[in-house]
């Protein structure tokens, strides 16, 4: 009876480690993010007060969408080990002049956005880092932890 229950045991931890490696990979899947910052590395920006950046992973782990702050945005994005990339993102194009500075924040943003290569998470913060030592960072306001 005793080895028995060693099998069933071991089976049940083979059984966890293969759904985890296989499913629960993408720890960002279904959660949405208020960007807070972006820029160079050592001088990021932060956002523009009252302007709402924000980002949504989609529980299946492959689509995004959010707002640049002005105009709404869509596309495609991966996850594998600390590396993330968007493909395939589009945006509307409404001219906002409001408030002062909107047009450059958001450009920045999507330009960014369509060039991160890695990501780092700390708690309910997450970095999305572009080429040129340039990233984006996010708090956390809604999905799994």
């Amino acid at each position: 009876m005793r080895k028995y229950s060693t099998l069933i045991v071991i089976a049940a931890v083979a059984v966890m480690a293969v759904a985890a490696a296989c499913g629960g990979g993408d720890s960002l899947a279904g959660s949405t993010w208020k960007m807070i910052q972006l820029g160079p590395a050592g001088f990021p920006v932060p956002a523009m007060f009252q302007v709402d950046v924000n980002m949504e992973l989609s529980v299946d782990g492959t689509t995004i969408k959010g707002s640049g702050g002005c105009n709404g945005y869509s596309g495609s994005y991966a996850m594998v080990d600390d590396t993330f990339t968007t493909s395939n993102l589009s945006w509307t194009e409404i001219g906002c002049s409001e408030p002062e500075g909107i047009f450059e924040q958001e450009n920045r943003f999507f330009s960014l956005l369509s060039s991160v290569e890695t990501f780092f998470i700390q708690g309910d913060k997450l970095t999305l880092n572009a080429p040129d030592d340039d990233l984006i960072v996010f708090l956390r306001t809604g999905g799994k932890e």
